[in-house]
C-alpha cells in the first residue's frame, strides 16, 4: 500500500487517516470515532473493515516475541472483537470476530 488513497484511485481517505481512524475505533466507540472525524458511523465501520483486511492480508511471517490481545466490546447487541498487535513494532496484526479461544485459536494457526 502506497502513500496514497487507502484502498485504491477512487478511494476518499488516504492511508494515513485510516489509519488513525481505525486507531481511534479502538479505543471509542464508532459513533465517537466517527464525530472525532466528521463522518458517519458507516464510514468509519468500512474504514476499519478494509484496515483491518489489508493487515490480514499482508501479515509477515516472521517471528514475534512480545504479543497484546485486546477485546473490544460495543454496546449490547454489537459483535465483540479481538485484536492481536505486535506491541515491539506497535503495529495491527489481526482481528477477529468475538472474544472467544477460538480466534485466537485462529489466528496462531493462521
Amino acid at each position: 500500500m502506497g502513500t496514497g488513497a487507502f484502498g485504491g484511485a477512487w478511494a476518499r481517505v488516504t492511508t494515513a487517516q485510516a489509519r488513525a481512524v481505525t486507531d481511534l475505533a479502538w479505543q471509542l466507540s464508532g459513533g465517537q470515532t466517527a464525530r472525532h472525524f466528521r463522518l458517519d458511523w458507516k464510514s468509519v465501520a468500512g474504514i476499519v473493515r478494509r484496515v483491518v483486511a489489508d493487515v490480514s492480508g499482508r501479515r509477515r511471517r516472521r517471528h514475534r516475541h512480545v504479543l497484546g490481545v485486546d477485546g473490544v466490546s460495543r454496546r449490547q447487541g454489537h459483535q465483540d472483537l479481538t485484536g492481536v498487535y505486535d506491541l515491539e513494532r506497535g503495529a495491527l496484526l489481526g482481528v477477529g470476530e468475538n472474544r472467544t479461544e477460538q480466534t485466537l485459536t485462529r489466528f496462531f494457526t493462521e
